[in-house]
């Protein structure tokens, strides 16, 4: 099983939902997130298969 946090844009872009900076400070310091398609063709090229792929959604809000 493999669980992770991936980017919502391919090119790892905030995309203007304002969670960027508070998430680039507090939850992953100087971290990259990956997008699922970069995610996907690593694990198939280490000859994994995915058999299920789930989004929770997008964040909306942020607590100060």
């Amino acid at each position: 099983m493999n669980h992770g946090i991936t980017a919502r844009d391919p090119d790892n872009s905030w995309g203007g939902t304002g969670c960027g900076e508070f998430i680039n400070r507090y939850v992953f310091p100087h971290g990259e997130l990956p997008h699922l398609s970069l995610v996907l063709r690593e694990m198939a090229g280490a000859g994994l298969e995915v058999a299920d792929a789930e989004s929770l959604g997008v964040i909306t809000h942020v607590l100060p």
